[in-house]
């Protein structure tokens, strides 16, 4: 499907990124989460799912050759990411295109129940402020993923260590407190998966679809 740009509140037209964090080593869980399978799919795919392909530019970094190979097969653009923290994945993913991207979405590849109804509800929140913050959220709390605005990108290239883009968000109460919070339409949606008591968690709400 060929790419239709978001516009902002004043017309212009918007690149908005998509970087699944797909990274990380999965030790509560023993094997990799990402690949397990969940109603007939890897979890991760069921999290891709959510992209709108109309409206972001998505990318993977993983540390995973079995992830790669599975993104070459759904033909999803991907990095091979060989360093240690939490923040060389968040450079990784921005330097994919943060040249052209007005903004950059963070998601997690671990929350398979996400939905492309609330991506889209953080993209119209973004086309309204392209200039803020703007998260999921589940009754005023907030979640993943997270939308950040170009101006921030600077900062979130700056950051160490096992890190994400919250971490700017706890640094700055002000940036935080002018964050946008779009309510996801359930619970289920902003649930990640850590251990395999999580994943059959989620199968059961999965089944009972």
């Amino acid at each position: 499907m060929e790419k239709e740009a978001k516009e902002s509140a004043s017309g212009k037209a918007l690149s908005i990124g998509a970087v699944v964090m797909a990274s990380g080593v999965a030790r509560r869980f023993g094997s990799n989460k990402l690949l397990a399978d969940l109603a007939g799919k890897p979890v991760i795919q069921h999290t891709l799912a959510a992209l709108p392909l109309d409206a972001v530019e998505p990318v993977v970094v993983t540390r995973s050759m079995d992830v790669a190979r599975l993104m070459i097969e759904l033909d999803v653009p991907y990095y091979l990411n060989v360093l240690p923290y939490q923040s060389d994945t968040v450079r990784i993913g921005l330097a994919a295109g943060e040249e052209r991207w007005d903004g950059c979405l963070f998601v997690t590849a671990d929350q398979p129940l996400l939905t492309q109804a609330s991506v889209r509800a953080m993209l119209d929140a973004f086309g309204q402020h392209p200039d803020r913050v703007v998260r999921l959220a589940w009754k005023g709390q907030a979640h993943n993923p997270v939308l950040f605005p170009r101006r921030l990108f600077r900062r979130l290239r700056a950051l160490e260590g096992d890190v994400g883009g919250s971490q700017i968000l706890r640094n700055d109460p002000d940036l935080a407190s002018r964050t946008i919070l779009v309510e996801a339409g359930s619970k289920a949606e902003v649930m990640d998966i850590d251990t395999p008591a999580d994943l059959e968690r989620i199968e059961r709400i999965v089944e009972g679809r």
